[in-house]
């Protein structure tokens, strides 16, 4: 794991194990999974210290409390866009 790892912070709803097996593949990035019936606070920590938070289409999955929260004021790192793929 990366010193600064990238925190990717997802719900436990199911999902395609593609997309972990992926993240798993890159040294800076941490994919948290948060139980959705984990005591707030903890997903309010985890909320926090994520720079990407990923929903599941079509599912409204925050919980109320949470989507109140303003994230706006933490600093982000700047993320390059991805280079195109080139070739089959």
């Amino acid at each position: 794991m990366a010193a600064n790892p990238k925190i990717v912070v997802r719900f436990d709803f199911p999902y395609d194990p593609v997309m972990e097996a992926r993240f798993a593949r890159e040294a800076d990035i941490e994919l948290v999974t948060c139980a959705r019936a984990a005591a707030e606070a903890e997903t309010r920590t985890a909320l926090a210290e994520a720079l990407v938070y990923i929903i599941s289409s079509a599912k409204d999955e925050l919980p109320r409390a949470i989507k109140r929260l303003d994230f706006s004021s933490k600093p982000r790192p700047r993320i390059p866009p991805a280079a195109p793929r080139r070739g089959p």
